[in-house]
C-alpha cells in the first residue's frame, strides 16, 4: 500500500494571524497530524502478516526445525569421529615405543628384594606407559606379606616410580591350631602379617600363650585382650632407654597372672597383670634403674607389680 504523503508545498502555506494558538500555528499542527497518520497506515499492524513474507508461517517453522536437526546430526557425527580417532591414537601410543617403560625405580624396601617387586608387578620390556593401570599395579605389589602400602607414579616419558612401605615387626607371636602352631611377625597395630622364616631376622620379643589368651582373630590380635596389653608394653619399651624393647625376651599371657615379662639374660619373672600398663611400666623403669645402680640383678627372684594396690614386691634370693 503506497502511503498518501501530502505535498510539501501544502505545508508551506502562508501563515495567518488567526492560525496562531498558543504560539504554534494550527495549520502546521494539522498538517503534522496528517503526515503521521499517513505513515502509520503504511506500516503493518501487529498480528497481521505482510503478503509474500508471513503468508506461510507453519512451513517456515518446519524448515527451520529440519535445518537445526541436520546441523545437530552433523555435530554429533563430528564428535563421534573425534572420539574414535582419539581412542585409536591412545591405543597406538600404548603399543608404540614412544612411551615404553625403560626405567623402574623402587624405594622404601628393606626386607623385600627388588626382583620380588618386579615379579609381582609383571613389567616386561615392551610395557607402554599409557597401558599401565597404576592402582592395579600397586594392588598386585601389595600382595607380598611384608608390604603394607604401595604408591606407583609415572615419570614421563619412560620411568615408573614405585615406593613401598613395609610392615615393621614389633614382636613374634604363636598362632594356629594347638598341634600346628607357628611363629608370625606382628606389627605395632597387632596384625600378624608374615610367618617367620629361618632366613629372616628373629631378634624380637616373643608373645606366648594359649590361642584363647592370645585372642588372634582374622589375622589380628583383638583390641581388648591381654595380648593387646602386651603390645602396649612393647610400644612403650621402644621409646625407653632404661628398659628398651631389645631387653625384653618374652611376654607370656597367663589366664591367672596376666602378663609375665622375662628380660634378656635375666631369669626372674616380672608379673605385670593386665591393667594400668603405662603406670606399671614407668614404675618398672625406676626399679630397673635402681637395680642397675646397686648391681643387684643377680639376687632378684621375682618382681610383682601388683603385690598390693600401691606397692611393688621385689623378691630377692638369700638373706
Amino acid at each position: 500500500m503506497k502511503p498518501n504523503f501530502p505535498h510539501r508545498h501544502n505545508l508551506r502555506r502562508q501563515w495567518r494571524p488567526e492560525d496562531k494558538k498558543g504560539g504554534v500555528p494550527n495549520a502546521l499542527l494539522n498538517r503534522t497530524r496528517q503526515l503521521l497518520s499517513s505513515l502509520s497506515s503504511a506500516l503493518p499492524r501487529r498480528g497481521r502478516f505482510r503478503p509474500g513474507i508471513y503468508d506461510d508461517p507453519g512451513g517456515q517453522r518446519n524448515r527451520l526445525i529440519k535445518k537445526t536437526l541436520a546441523r545437530l546430526s552433523l555435530l554429533l557425527l563430528l564428535i563421534t569421529l573425534c572420539c574414535g580417532v582419539g581412542v585409536a591414537g591412545f591405543h597406538l601410543l600404548g603399543y608404540s615405543d614412544i612411551f615404553r617403560v625403560t626405567t623402574v625405580t623402587i624405594r622404601g624396601n628393606r626386607m623385600v628384594r627388588d626382583h620380588q617387586i618386579r615379579e609381582l608387578a609383571s613389567l616386561g620390556n615392551t610395557t607402554g606407559m599409557l597401558r599401565i593401570n597404576t592402582a592395579r599395579l600397586a594392588a598386585d605389589i601389595a600382595r607380598h606379606p611384608w608390604i603394607d602400602r604401595v604408591s606407583v607414579t609415572r615419570q614421563w616419558p619412560s620411568t615408573l616410580a614405585i615406593r613401598v612401605t613395609e610392615h615393621v615387626p614389633l614382636a613374634l607371636v604363636n598362632s594356629g591350631e594347638a598341634d600346628r602352631q607357628r611363629l608370625f611377625y606382628v606389627d605395632r597395630s597387632g596384625r600378624l602379617f608374615a610367618p617367620v622364616m629361618t632366613s629372616r631376622d628373629v631378634d624380637f620379643p616373643v608373645i606366648t600363650g594359649t590361642p584363647e589368651q592370645l585372642a588372634v582373630k582374622d589375622g589380628k590380635i583383638t583390641g581388648k585382650s591381654a595380648a593387646a596389653e602386651a603390645l602396649h608394653f612393647l610400644r612403650l619399651a621402644r621409646k625407653s632407654v632404661v628398659l628398651p624393647v631389645q631387653a625384653v625376651s618374652e611376654i607370656h599371657v597367663d589366664k591367672e597372672e596376666g602378663l609375665i615379662v622375662y628380660l634378656v639374660e635375666r631369669p626372674f619373672p616380672i608379673y605385670l597383670g593386665v591393667n594400668n600398663i603405662k603406670r606399671k611400666f614407668d614404675r618398672l623403669q625406676n626399679i630397673v634403674r635402681d637395680l642397675y645402680r646397686r648391681q643387684e640383678f643377680d639376687r632378684i627372684a621375682e618382681i610383682r607389680m601388683e603385690y598390693t594396690a600401691d606397692k611393688v614386691l621385689v623378691a630377692k634370693i638369700g638373706p
